[in-house]
C-alpha cells in the first residue's frame, strides 16, 4: 500500500472515529422519549429531529404553538357584561331619596342611568377585544392535547405520546437468514457428493443503516478504507455484505425493520441481501432465474424477511440459455473484448463446468 493509500486509510478512519464518537444516538437516550416520521420515510431518526426526550410529560417532536385560551368573566352580584363599553352593569339596588348601587359598583348618570363595575378575572387579564378573560396560551389546535413549554420559550403541544424506554423498551426483530451450506458428504473414492447440489449458491446477509442499534452509524458504507473499522463497529457478517456490496457480488433483496419502540415506531432498519462467491456467480443467478418458471419473472428472491439465495439445481442450470444472459459487465473490469470471444468464452467455461457434473 503506498503513501497515499496510507494517508487516505488514516484519513476516512479518522472521520470514522469522529462521527461515532460525537453522535449521541438513541443509544445514549434513557428515561422517557418520544417520536414521529416526519419525512414519511418508514424510519424515526434522531438526526432527521425525530426522535428526543420528553420535556416533563411534552413531546418536542412534532410541536405545534398553542393558541390563546379565554374565559368568560363572571360579573358580581349577578351583573351582566356589557361588551360595548367592557364593563359590568347592574340595576341600582334604589333610587330614592338616593342611588344606591350593589357592592364594587359605581353609579353612573343618566342617560345611562346604571351601576357598574370593572370586569373581574379570576385567572388572567381581561381583553376587551375578546370579551374575555385571557388565561394563557393553553387551546392545542392538534385536539385535546395539554399545552407546555418544551424549551421553546412559548406553549406548545404534540400529539406524540412519551414512552418510558425502562417499562417499554426496544423490540427487536430478525430475517430468517438460514441457507445451504457445503457439508455435504463427498465419496472419498470418485470425489462425487451425494448430498443435494447447487450451483452458484448464495446466502443471505445483512447490514444496518444509520440507526437506534448503530448510533447512527452507517453499518452499510462500502468505503474499502472503512472497512476496518466497519469490522469494530458493526460486526463480521456487516463487513462481509459491505464488502460483497463493494465487489458487486450482491443483490438487494429489500429492508424491514429490525428495532421498534412501542408507540413510536421505527428506529432502526436492516437491509438484507443474497451474497454469492463471485460477480460471475451474482451475475448469472441475477440473469438466469428470471428464464425459469419457478423462480418468475422477478427472480423469486423472497422478502427482506424471508430471502430465497438458493443455487440453481443442476437441472435448472442445465435449462439456461446462456446466450440471452449478458457478460458485459463481467469483463467490464477487463481490456473489453469483441462480444464474440466474450460469448466463445463463456461457453467454454460453461461447457467444462458440465464436465465436472
Amino acid at each position: 500500500m503506498g503513501p497515499r493509500a496510507n494517508l487516505r486509510l488514516t484519513l476516512g478512519l479518522a472521520l470514522s472515529l469522529l462521527v461515532a464518537g460525537t453522535s449521541q444516538g438513541l443509544a445514549q437516550l434513557t428515561g422517557v422519549v418520544c417520536g414521529q416520521d416526519l419525512d414519511g420515510d418508514g424510519l424515526i431518526e434522531e438526526a432527521a429531529g425525530e426522535l428526543a426526550a420528553c420535556v416533563g410529560t411534552l413531546c418536542p417532536v412534532g410541536t405545534v404553538d398553542c393558541t390563546p385560551t379565554y374565559e368568560a368573566p363572571v360579573c358580581p352580584e349577578s351583573g351582566a357584561l356589557d361588551p360595548i363599553r367592557d364593563v359590568c352593569q347592574v340595576e341600582p339596588l334604589a333610587r330614592v331619596p338616593v342611588v344606591v348601587c350593589s357592592p364594587g359598583y359605581g353609579y353612573v348618570s343618566p342617560p345611562l342611568d346604571r351601576c357598574e363595575a370593572p370586569v373581574p378575572c379570576a385567572t388572567g387579564t381581561y381583553d376587551a377585544a375578546e370579551d374575555g378573560c385571557y388565561v394563557g396560551d393553553l387551546t392545542c389546535p392538534l385536539g385535546g392535547y395539554a399545552c407546555g413549554d418544551s424549551g421553546a420559550g412559548r406553549n406548545q403541544c404534540s400529539p406524540n405520546p412519551c414512552v418510558d424506554l425502562a417499562a417499554q423498551p426496544p423490540v427487536d426483530d430478525d430475517a430468517d437468514r438460514t441457507a445451504y451450506v457445503d457439508d455435504g458428504t463427498v465419496d472419498p473414492a470418485t470425489g462425487t457428493c451425494s448430498g443435494f447440489f447447487l450451483i452458484f449458491n448464495g446466502k443471505p446477509s445483512e447490514c444496518l443503516p444509520p440507526g437506534y442499534q448503530t448510533t447512527w452509524f452507517d453499518c452499510c458504507d462500502t468505503d474499502r478504507d472503512r472497512f476496518l473499522f466497519l469490522r469494530e463497529q458493526c460486526g463480521e457478517e456487516a463487513l462481509e455484505t459491505a464488502m460483497a456490496k463493494a465487489d458487486e457480488r450482491a443483490v438487494s433483496v429489500g429492508s424491514y425493520c429490525k428495532k421498534r419502540i412501542r408507540f413510536i415506531g421505527c428506529v432502526q432498519r436492516a437491509r438484507v441481501y443474497c451474497v454469492f462467491s463471485s460477480k460471475l456467480a451474482r451475475i448469472i443467478q441475477e440473469q438466469g432465474r428470471t428464464q425459469l418458471q419457478a423462480f418468475g419473472a422477478t427472480g423469486g428472491w423472497g422478502t427482506a424477511k424471508a430471502p430465497h439465495c438458493e443455487g440453481f439445481s443442476p437441472e435448472e442450470f442445465q435449462a439456461l440459455d446462456f446466450s440471452q444472459i449478458d457478460f458485459s459487465e463481467f469483463f467490464g473490469d477487463l481490456a473489453t473484448p469483441p462480444p464474440a470471444a466474450v460469448q466463445e468464452e463463456m461457453q467454454e467455461r460453461i461447457d467444462a463446468f458440465y464436465d465436472r457434473l
